[in-house]
């Protein structure tokens, strides 16, 4: 019997392991783009450049506009605001100067002796102004852009000179009064003119120039930090499509350091974007509620000081070109729109509290100036001087402490907004530094991450 032959089965193929198991086949809808024909590796590729690139612009225009804030910053805070002040501080100097000549003057007509008091406020009032010269011209003198540096280095030399004019012609003045020579009042006369004809008008210019680069300091590298802020959003956005285009496209959500990434961008435009708006506001606070009466005190001062001069005048000379009462009157209407502004503005309790001691004491003041000038005549009244002298001094001093006290505040609320300016970006090129290098770096690794899921 013939055994029936059967046929082996065919060998059977080894199993694949997980590594040799072929891939499933990638379906169409996740290899296009719409409309544009690109592979979602093909557009990775594309977009691991162009995010990276893009935040490095952003980054270089925030850190670049960040220093400059920094700089600009310090210079207002360490240069340009110290000297808008130091500008009004020499004026009034000049014009204290002026009130003691005047009062020494006439004391040696009025009892034959110079007052020793008077004279040495005047002395002291004049070192003061030479010593804020020299400050101004170190802060303001030594910085500043080809606008306003020729200007500014004008005006110091002339009341650098005028001073020097100035002094010489109150010495001649005194020398004469003393020894009772002819002229002494004419010479006393030319002396204060040179403030009104040569140092006013430097001091105003000065201050008008130093403003000016206070208003540029304030506004420079905005634009170039808003460039930033434009492409930092645009970036951003950029981003954000990008990571719903690949949710669309592969199962993972999310990736985390693109997340990541987003997040260090949103933290660098939101830190760029409070330090800008921060400086600008603390810097327009500054000028609107400090400096600005501060300039109206100073208009104050300068008016009271130019109206206890004045008011000498009226009891040293017997011929006048011009009414005297007529120039009284001119300055007590310049310190009452002074004391106005000065309470309008007053934006604390403590300000207003400061506005109306101005208030009282001027309007003292005030009365005892009408007085001696009804009173005064070429006959040189008694009465007059022993007003002038009296009360007249007094309450002078007391409006000058006043004064003083108004300045005081306004300063302190000036110098403290443009410090919070300076606070608000002395760090921000480097925070925006470090931001900008993180989202770079971590959204490289995130789009990395997801071509790896393609090789």
């Amino acid at each position: 019997m013939t055994t029936p032959v059967t046929n082996p089965p065919p060998p059977q193929p080894e199993a694949l392991t997980p590594r040799e198991a072929p891939l499933p086949p990638t379906p169409a809808s996740s290899i296009k783009t719409g409309g544009a024909g690109l592979g979602t590796s093909g557009l990775l590729q594309r977009w691991t450049i162009l995010v990276p690139v893009l935040i490095a612009a952003t980054g270089a225009l925030g850190v670049v506009g960040g220093f400059l804030l920094q700089d600009t910053a310090r210079t207002t805070s360490d240069s340009t605001a110290p000297a808008l002040i130091e500008v009004q501080d020499l004026f009034a100097s000049v014009a204290e100067a002026n009130a003691a000549a005047t009062a020494a003057h006439l004391s040696v007509s009025a009892s034959g002796d110079e007052d020793r008091a008077s004279r040495n406020l005047y002395l002291d009032a004049l070192r003061r102004a030479n010593e804020q010269l020299t400050v101004v011209s170190a802060d303001i003198g030594r910085v500043g852009d080809t606008d306003t540096s020729e200007v500014i280095r004008t005006d110091l030399q002339n009341i650098a000179a005028s001073l020097t004019v100035y002094a010489g012609a109150v010495e001649a003045a005194r020398v004469a009064n003393i020894n009772n020579l002819p002229g002494a009042d004419d010479q006393l006369r030319a002396a204060l003119s040179v403030v009104d004809a040569e140092i006013g008008p430097s001091v105003a210019s000065l201050t008008e120039a130093a403003r000016a680069r206070y208003d540029n300091e304030a506004g420079r590298a905005s634009t170039l930090v808003g460039l930033a802020i434009g492409l930092g959003f645009a970036t951003l956005g950029a981003m954000v499509w990008i990571q719903y285009r690949l949710a669309l496209r592969v199962r993972r959500v999310v990736n985390i350091f693109l997340a990541l990434a987003t997040l260090a961008l949103i933290g660098f435009l939101a830190v760029l974007a409070n330090g800008l708006l921060v400086r600008q506001q603390a810097l327009n606070d500054a000028s609107d509620g400090g400096y600005d009466a501060i300039t109206a005190s100073a208009r104050m001062q300068e008016a009271t000081f130019g109206l206890q001069s004045q008011l000498g005048f009226l009891l040293l000379e017997e011929t006048r070109p011009q009414d005297p009462n007529e120039i009284v009157g001119q300055l007590i209407a310049e310190a009452d729109d002074g004391v106005e502004t000065i309470v309008r503005t007053a934006d604390s309790d403590r300000e207003l509290a400061a506005a109306d001691a101005l208030n009282v004491r001027w309007g003292r003041y005030r009365a005892v100036a009408l007085d001696v000038s009804s009173m005064s005549g070429p006959s040189r009244s008694g009465d007059a001087v022993a007003v002038f002298q009296g009360e007249g001094l007094s309450s002078f001093n007391g409006v000058n402490t006043a004064i003083e006290s108004v300045l005081s505040d306004n300063r302190t609320q000036f110098t403290d907004g443009v410090t919070l300016a300076r606070s608000a970006v002395e760090r921000l090129p480097w925070w925006n530094l470090a931001l900008a290098v993180l989202a770079g770096v971590l959204s490289i690794i995130g789009f990395q991450q997801r071509l790896g899921d393609y090789r």
